[in-house]
């Protein structure tokens, strides 16, 4: 209701496949900053959305979830996702270029899907990565967008993958 450009996004309730259906969390979650981590992103944290069995629609949020997006499909070419941003930094870059284009950022009101955070057995991202070195790039490349320690934006390629014009970062 009233906006032309929203975004549903959280940290979604965990689910345990091997008690599947009783291993389900049904508190809703939205995101707040736990803390800032040395080398300049936000690091986020879930926390059961206040009030959320009384919400009768989504609640405004100010952060996403990169493991769940939900929105209209143009909004992956105007907010393209920087493959150059590794784990650490890619939620918080997509929050703040979404908002500085013009989209509305919700968190849902009512368990709806699930994640598997766990993943116990499974082969996960860093299983297969020198997360060291991409993660040392990808917290230049934040520090630069986000103005941090003047860090440099010489060599780092931000065409399309800069802030929006329609709201600024400090709104």
């Amino acid at each position: 209701k009233g906006t032309y450009k929203p975004i549903l996004s959280t940290y979604l309730p965990s689910y345990f496949p091997e008690t599947e259906p009783d291993g389900r969390l049904y508190d809703v979650w939205a995101l707040n900053i736990d803390r800032f981590l040395p080398e300049g992103a936000v690091f986020l944290r879930p926390h059961t959305l206040d009030n959320w069995r009384e919400l009768k629609e989504p609640a405004k949020h100010k952060f996403m979830s990169a493991h769940f997006i939900f929105t209209l499909g143009y909004w992956v070419k105007e907010v393209p996702y920087d493959a150059n941003l590794y784990f650490h930094g890619e939620e918080t870059s997509l929050a703040a270029r979404s908002y500085t284009w013009g989209w509305d950022l919700f968190c849902p009101h009512q368990p709806i899907i699930w994640h598997e955070y766990t993943r116990e057995g499974k082969k996960r991202h860093w299983d297969d990565h020198q997360f060291s070195p991409l993660d040392k790039a990808s917290f230049k490349k934040y520090r630069a967008l986000f103005g941090i320690d003047n860090e440099s934006t010489e060599g780092m390629d931000f065409v399309g993958l800069d802030l929006g014009k329609e709201r600024t970062l400090a709104e």
